[in-house]
């Protein structure tokens, strides 16, 4: 639940709640899908705090579109997709409840 509120500043817990049953209902990892949203959002895909756009990325996982198949591969794979310059990840995997503002590239 950290990963897809406090990584993403998504601070409404219906929201969250909604993105852990999804990720639980097709089989994915709350920590790794919270820190690949997170990278999403470094990336630019959507803004910090965007619930309904982190909740849409998640449908787009299970829909296996294009975005969605990248997404699914993780935070390293999206990572290198769209060039973020500092991945959270070790050996391939998220960081579970790491301190996001040490990876993000402030402008």
């Amino acid at each position: 639940m950290w990963a897809h509120g406090g990584n993403c500043g998504i601070d409404d817990l219906d929201k969250i709640a909604m993105m852990d049953f999804l990720d639980d209902d097709i089989g994915l990892d709350t920590i790794e899908m919270g820190v690949t949203i997170g990278v999403a959002m470094d990336a630019g895909l959507l803004r910090f705090g965007d619930a309904d756009g982190a909740i849409d990325l998640v449908k787009q996982v299970r829909q296996g579109t294009p975005l969605g198949r990248i997404l699914g591969s993780g935070a390293a794979v999206t990572g290198r997709v769209f060039a973020v310059e500092k991945i959270p990840v070790v050996k391939g995997q998220g960081l579970p409840a790491y301190d996001r503002e040490r990876f993000r590239a402030w402008e």
